[in-house]
């Protein structure tokens, strides 16, 4: 039994859990495992069925991260869940956004540009009241194709960093952010009256090192006694590993293992049962498709039905949900015993009316308005900068500028790579093309390129050098604790101009946080698109409830886009995707604000579509 006051504050609870599911929807899930509100034991996994509060559970989780959530929209999607059968719902929880600065926690408190997405303990609490269980996957390492892995850039500072290992100067920020983290959650265990069942340790330990060697091992007994000393005891611990490939390298003393797999399901959970005989069959991951990546031919263009979520992105059914939900009735064992909510409608989609592109920003002055750094022994990474607090740079561009005497036959070399895409600009006029054939990335500029040189012809007089470099995204996965530097910027080697090595350069750190991009000044009339980097503005008005629409980008080369100063995300006309998913959620009625930043040439207007577009 729990202590008094954990049970009268978990009563509270189920009277609005009760009051919220049950007289809308029947008998719910919480209402079976809690009946009168007692509870005597949380998720046990022992012999071949896992139990909740001493009854057999089968478990029916969808994974769902709040963080790529619109809050508006939480609700309607856990709804959702609940409504296909699911009795649990899984999350990730993302340390670079929550810690976005060494020391400084953000859980929906901070006016930062994601901070109303980052209020956990509201979507913890909201998923009980949808009658779902949670399986909790704090990290640090999340892996979930999300930049770095969940990591916070600002590691990247120390030069001997050692990445999800016993590194001390890793596993002291880790300390800090769990004990930050953890203890505002934890009375949100089943045990406490609360939603959460079981928490995972790390994520795919395996597929990056060996828990079963000492320092592996020293890191992931770490990770359980930290959780285990902010109070998490209570609830089941697991870990997560493709077994076949993996076998039991990311596994923990105690902790239960489970598989992540697309395929072979009898294959795999045969072996997981060889390796954990006593303990049930569990599934942590079952994959329903791949993601794209930029530049390559896109997974759902070319198979509509192999490659997708039950849910789109937009929260739109699709066929998988109709067949989730019909094999979750069929092996459903309290089919019949709980009641199911209606599947919520579909939200509305809609084209707006193009918008017309009326002011833009030019390149030099959008560059006077960045923070600069001096610096006289060349150009380091964005993560080095001393700026936010000394944190450095986390996203966005980043722009190095120095003089130099130019020739007609001039050259400009970057030893090793350019992390990750570069354009340069002489006088201000653009000497690199943007990408157009697969053997681009090889050459100067691109990621892929090594040593690589560029003309960049002069009048045999001074001329302002500036190269612009791309963030391209930090790498989630794959990567060892000796080559987890995921640096941007220029840092890996130096600049050379006609065989003089340039180390005194003017950095602009090109941030572009949502509120920067608003407070913009220097906006002229717009007479048609510039062949620079520049900044392009236009607005819209919203006479009703605004509506979910998408953006189609593909009349534009590449760049980024702001709606009423929230980063939609980047697009680049090479695709896959070709159009920006836009929140109703996002938008106002009366007057709304489309900024585009575009690296290359702009179209001279935005467009909407009702649909998403790739290919």
């Amino acid at each position: 039994m729990v202590g008094e006051a954990n049970m009268t504050s978990w009563l509270f609870r189920l009277f609005v859990c009760i009051l919220g599911w049950k007289s809308c929807h029947g008998l719910g899930y919480y209402d079976y495992y809690v009946p009168e509100g007692t509870i005597k034991a949380g998720l046990v996994a022992e012999g071949d069925t896992f139990t909740l509060n001493d009854k057999d559970l089968t478990i029916f989780s969808g994974s769902l991260h709040y963080f790529r959530v619109h809050p508006d929209y939480w609700r309607d999607t856990l709804r959702k869940f609940r409504a296909a059968g699911l009795n649990a719902v899984q999350t990730y929880v993302p340390w670079n956004l929550h810690e976005p600065r060494r020391g400084v926690f953000d859980f929906g408190e901070l006016d930062e540009d994601m901070s109303a997405f980052l209020d956990l303990r509201s979507f913890l609490q909201m998923a009980q009241e949808e009658d779902l269980f949670v399986l909790l996957r704090p990290g640090p390492y999340i892996c979930a194709e999300w930049e770095y892995g969940g990591l916070p850039s600002w590691l990247l500072r120390d030069e001997n960093m050692r990445m999800r290992i016993n590194y001390e100067g890793f596993m002291n920020p880790v300390r800090d952010y769990f004990n930050n983290l953890l203890p505002r959650i934890a009375d949100l265990q089943f045990t406490r009256g609360g939603p959460i069942i079981a928490v995972q340790i790390e994520n795919e330990y395996g597929s990056f090192g060996d828990g079963r060697e000492p320092d592996g091992k020293a890191y992931l007994e770490f990770l359980k006694e930290t959780l285990t000393a902010n109070g998490f005891s209570e609830s089941l611990y697991y870990t997560s590993d493709p077994i076949l490939g993996n076998g039991d390298r990311g596994a923990v003393e105690g902790a239960l293992m489970t598989a992540n797999f697309n395929e072979s399901p009898e294959e795999n959970l045969n072996k997981l049962k060889r390796l954990q005989p006593d303990r049930p069959l569990m599934a942590a991951e079952y994959w329903t498709g791949w993601f794209d990546n930029w530049l390559a031919d896109s997974h759902i263009a070319k198979d509509p039905k192999d490659y997708d979520a039950p849910l789109s992105e937009a929260g739109d059914y699709t066929e998988k949900y109709t067949v989730a939900k019909d094999v979750i009735a069929k092996y459903n064992p309290l089919e019949g015993v709980v009641d199911h909510p209606e599947k919520p409608p579909q939200r509305e989609k809609i084209a707006y009316d193009k918008v017309a592109i009326t002011e833009h920003l030019d390149f030099p002055t959008l560059l006077a308005q960045q923070t600069s750094v001096e610096v006289t022994e060349g150009p380091c990474s964005m993560e080095q900068l001393p700026i936010n607090d000394n944190n450095g740079q986390s996203y966005g561009y980043i722009s190095y500028t120095t003089h130099a005497y130019l020739t007609p036959t001039s050259k400009l070399l970057i030893t090793n790579h350019v992390r990750d895409l570069a354009q340069v600009l002489v006088d201000g006029v653009v000497m690199t093309k943007p990408y157009s054939t697969p053997d681009d990335v090889n050459g100067f500029g691109f990621w892929n390129g090594k040593d690589q040189e560029l003309d960049i012809p002069g009048s045999n007089e001074v001329a302002e050098v500036t190269i612009m470099v791309e963030n391209l995204a930090r790498n989630n996965f794959g990567l060892g604790p000796d080559n987890f530097s995921e640096k941007k910027g220029i840092w890996e080697g130096s600049v050379f101009i006609d065989g003089i090595q340039i180390d005194e350069w003017v950095i602009h750190s090109m941030e572009m946080k949502g509120k920067q991009v608003i407070n913009y000044t220097g906006w002229q009339p717009f007479e048609g698109p510039l062949e620079t980097p520049a900044m392009y503005r236009g607005a819209f008005e919203i006479t009703e409830e605004p509506k979910d629409t998408f953006l189609d980008m593909s009349g534009w080369n590449k760049g980024v886009v702001f709606i009423n100063g929230f980063n939609i995300g980047k697009y680049w006309k090479e695709g896959p995707p070709r159009t920006l998913y836009i929140p109703g959620a996002l938008l106002r009625i009366g007057l709304n604000e489309i900024i585009a930043f575009e690296q290359y040439t702009s179209s001279r207007e935005f467009i909407f579509t009702a649909v998403p577009i790739l290919g």
